[in-house]
């Protein structure tokens, strides 16, 4: 009879359930009833609703399956086993409670117990992975009209617990509470973004939640970051909060120790497009609902260790483009999220560093949406450091502060200078003042007044057209004052002022540049422009060092030769490449010195140009002494052309070899020891526009150089002669050589350069040394005879007794045009050195200027150079010699 009875209340069971399971959409795979144990249980349910999904492998319930399933059921217990569910945060509110049929069983059942379950919760985003909460161990106890529930699980192994009330009384209250303990915040970062990313994590959060007519819901609670950095740095974080929801709407006041906003810069207005990457909150804030976003409210507080990143180099882990403060304080702040607004009363940012490139694409330039108004009336600015990105390098302005205003427009009464209580008298000094006005959330126009002061020019070499330290050998010394005028229209950037720079040194392949100042006016220059424009550059006291580069005992194939001479000057290179042009260049009180700076060829150089552009030839001029005479330049010159052209002349008038004795000496001729040269160079246009014509001549004076062949001479493999030998055959009978020669040739295919004049004078002397010649050794004229010696000195003028001798020498040659004077140097001491080259340099000038004055030009008069056979052991002296031999 049990048996029957038991089969006849399975069969009932399996009918009630599977109808209502049908009814109530529900799966139910296996249905087993214990007639006399009043128990059912049920395997194999599965429950979908919209995206949400519930498995449970089994749930043993008291009650029978009739009470169970009608629209009054009552229920004793159940305990589910084997729980696994997939909610998702859209349906978390309505779904299952909307579902009638599934809330009768929830509320008729007297206690629940779900032991080993599972839940996949899907949030907000549903992208992103779900949050996984396991090992939940769930009770429920129904007391008349209220549910006690008691829940504790784990999270990655971090435990959870909860326990909440709810009551289904009127007017009644429900309250809960929830705890964690040791989470791993970046297990929960994917998920819930507007947290921190790293760290471990606890905290409680407590709720009311007032049923319809019973008042507003409540809910405070805190939460603890602990995170250990590498080195063992330990950064504690805290946040506290107690919230209350009136009227549909929630008032949470907040308080915040060093809490990460990381994730938060999707909800803050970004900084030309660059979005909150990362930072911490000190301060007391109220949050507030208002529409669709909220209002965010503090009266003072502060935000540490900002960084804000544009989004195309997260991916790529590039931090040079990201902006940073180390702190931003904050008054009568209110950020609304809705509307996009952002006022504050004060900002105050301290130690802050913003990168960009004014020329590139990552600028965050790109029209932002939402655009956000943002309003101060205050910003002050302590430690700024910025630091713009250049294709050729980066130009950094360190340790400037001040103050300015943020309106709707953008940044007004800019008002910023170099920190006074840092750094040195000699730090770099800048002045920044103006405004900087947005449109579409960027900042697209504005101006800037920009004031510097000793600026190293290494900062600067980015804006200057010498190519980059990478590309570019080039080093740079020196300081400089600026003062600009900068303006910013439609993001481009345009700039007009003034430089004055000090102490300036370009040193380049061995030649090096000086310059006791160099002004500069330069502008338009900047971005979008077909040039970069100055209109004045003139140095002042200038001094050119040149490599020592010996002449070769042969000269290179033609080929390599052509290829060299073709070469545009690197300094060509680099205007030709910023599309820079002069208007006009001045160059006073230069020196052109080759090898050593004391081994000077051109001293007093004046030099004018005119129009160096690539667009035209330039007016060049240039003026100077060289070995003692005179060195004119004039004519048109064009550097940075496809093709570089001079047509003009250049002259140099009764010149002492004596310069060249360290360059002739390093080719392996002898040195020179006595002359006069006078060259000139005249260049014209030939016959076709790609041609020119010219012609040289050369006439050297009482040439005398020291008796010493070398076999690497290299007039010998170039010529076929020695210098000595060569200069024997070129010298008439009275001592004279003239030499004269056409150039001519096409721009294009054979440059007029050092290398063509060369090759052409090659030419000349070997059709010139045709008459035999047997080598003698050099001696002194024999009608020769000391007139007079005059000591060397330092510094200062000629005695009286030393002009009266030199008076009396003067007269003689102004009697007798035959006579000429040689100047020999007679040295003391152990060595040459170079004082003692000074000093008969300076006392030679004195004897010559003497002379000139007392009617004796400079053509009759042969300074010497000082030899080892001019060491005397007496005083160290200038023997004036009148002779009338060659």
């Amino acid at each position: 009879m049990h048996l029957s009875l038991q089969i006849r209340a399975q069969k009932q069971a399996e009918e009630s359930i599977y109808g209502w399971a049908e009814t109530a959409n529900v799966k139910v795979g296996d249905v087993r009833y214990h007639l006399l144990r009043n128990g059912l249980i049920l395997k194999g349910i599965e429950i979908e609703r919209g995206s949400d999904a519930l498995v449970i492998d089994h749930m043993l319930v008291r009650a029978n399956p009739k009470l169970l399933t009608s629209n009054a059921p009552r229920i004793g217990t159940v305990a589910i086993s084997g729980l696994q569910a997939e909610l998702h945060y859209q349906g978390l509110l309505d779904t299952w409670q909307n579902d009638e049929v599934l809330q009768r069983i929830w509320k008729a059942t007297g206690a629940l117990h779900v032991d080993d379950g599972i839940v996949a919760l899907y949030l907000e985003n549903e992208e992103a992975p779900p949050l996984i909460i396991d090992a939940i161990q769930l009770s429920l106890h129904a007391l008349r009209e209220d549910r006690v529930v008691s829940l504790t699980s784990q999270f990655h192994g971090a435990p959870v617990q909860a326990h909440w009330l709810r009551s289904e009384k009127p007017a009644s209250v429900s309250r809960g509470e929830l705890t964690w303990r040791d989470v791993d915040v970046s297990l929960l970062s994917p998920t819930l973004p507007i947290g921190p990313t790293a760290g471990q994590l606890a905290g409680t959060l407590q709720w009311e939640r007032g049923e319809s007519g019973s008042g507003g819901d409540r809910l405070n609670g805190s939460m603890r970051l602990k995170h250990a950095f590498e080195d063992n740095r330990i950064q504690l974080s805290g946040l506290k909060w107690k919230g209350e929801r009136s009227d549909d709407r929630w008032n949470v006041a907040i308080n915040s120790s060093a809490w990460p906003l990381d994730g938060w810069g999707a909800y803050l207005p970004k900084i030309e497009g660059r979005a909150l990457l990362s930072g911490r909150l000190d301060g007391d804030i109220s949050v507030q609902t208002a529409g669709d976003g909220l209002l965010l409210k503090g009266d003072k507080g502060r935000v540490r260790n900002i960084a804000f990143a544009l989004p195309s180099t997260l991916s790529s882990g590039l931090q040079r483009d990201h902006w940073r403060i180390e702190s931003l304080d904050y008054r009568a702040i209110a950020l609304d999220t809705g509307n996009h607004t952002l006022d504050a009363s004060t900002l105050k940012l301290s130690n802050s560093s913003i990168a960009f490139q004014p020329l590139g694409a990552q600028n965050g330039n790109d029209q932002q949406r939402p655009v956000w108004s943002v309003r101060a009336d205050t910003v002050g600015i302590s430690t700024l450091n910025v630091v713009m990105m250049l294709p050729e390098g980066d130009i950094q302005l360190s340790g400037i502060g001040g103050n300015c205003s943020l309106t709707a427009r953008g940044l007004s009464d800019i008002k910023l200078h170099s920190s006074d209580s840092e750094g040195r008298e000699t730090d770099p000094k800048w002045s920044v003042t103006g405004e900087l006005l947005r449109q579409e959330g960027s900042v697209q126009n504005g101006e800037l007044e920009i004031r510097a002061e000793q600026v190293p020019l290494t900062q600067l070499r980015p804006l200057l057209p010498f190519g980059s330290p990478a590309s570019s050998p080039l080093s740079l010394e020196g300081t400089t004052s600026l003062a600009v005028q900068a303006k910013l229209k439609h993001g481009k950037w345009v700039m007009l002022g003034k430089a004055t720079s000090e102490s300036v040194l370009l040193s380049y392949a061995g030649n090096r540049w000086m310059a006791e100042r160099v002004n500069s006016d330069f502008g338009p220059v900047g971005m979008g422009l077909d040039r970069q424009r100055v209109s004045r550059l003139h140095a002042e006291q200038w001094h050119y060092i040149a490599s020592l580069i010996p002449l070769p005992f042969q000269r290179g194939g033609e080929k390599a030769d052509m290829v060299q001479a073709n070469k545009r000057s690197w300094w060509a290179e680099g205007m030709l490449a910023g599309r820079w042009e002069i208007d006009k260049l001045t160059m006073s009180g230069g020196t052109v010195s080759v090898g050593q700076p004391e081994s000077e060829w051109v001293t007093d150089a004046e030099l004018r140009l005119s129009q160096l552009t690539a667009r035209k030839l330039s007016t060049l001029s240039m003026h100077g002494n060289m070995g003692e005479g005179q060195l004119k330049l004039d004519g048109s010159w064009s550097p940075l052309a496809s093709q570089e052209k001079f047509l003009g002349n250049i002259e140099l008038v009764n010149a002492t070899p004596l310069f060249l004795s360290e360059w002739m000496r390093a080719s392996g001729m002898p040195k020179p020891v006595r002359g006069r040269i006078s060259a000139s160079l005249q260049v014209s246009q030939g016959d076709q526009p790609d041609q020119y014509a010219g012609k040289v001549a050369i006439n050297i004076e009482r040439a005398l150089v020291e008796h010493a062949v070398a076999s690497n001479d290299p007039m010998i493999g170039r010529i076929g002669y020695n210098t000595i030998d060569l200069l024997k055959r070129l010298e008439s009978e009275n001592g004279k050589i003239s030499l004269q020669f056409p150039v001519e040739g096409s721009w294009s295919e054979r440059p007029l350069g050092l290398h063509t004049l060369g090759l052409s004078m090659q030419k000349a002397l070997r059709e010139s040394a045709t008459r035999p010649f047997e080598v003698a050794s050099v001696s002194r004229p024999v009608s020769s005879k000391t007139a007079t010696r005059i000591r060397l000195r330092e510094r200062g003028a000629l005695s009286l007794n030393e002009r009266t001798r030199l008076l009396n020498v003067a007269k003689k040659m102004r009697s007798d045009s035959s006579l000429v004077v040689d100047l020999i140097p007679k040295w003391a001491g152990d060595r040459l050195d170079r004082d003692t080259v000074q000093r008969i340099k300076h006392t030679r000038r004195l004897i010559e200027r003497y002379l000139n004055y007392r009617g004796v030009s400079k053509q009759r008069i042969f300074p010497m150079a000082a030899t080892a056979q001019d060491h005397a052991g007496e005083i160290a002296s200038i023997w004036v010699v009148l002779s009338s031999a060659k």
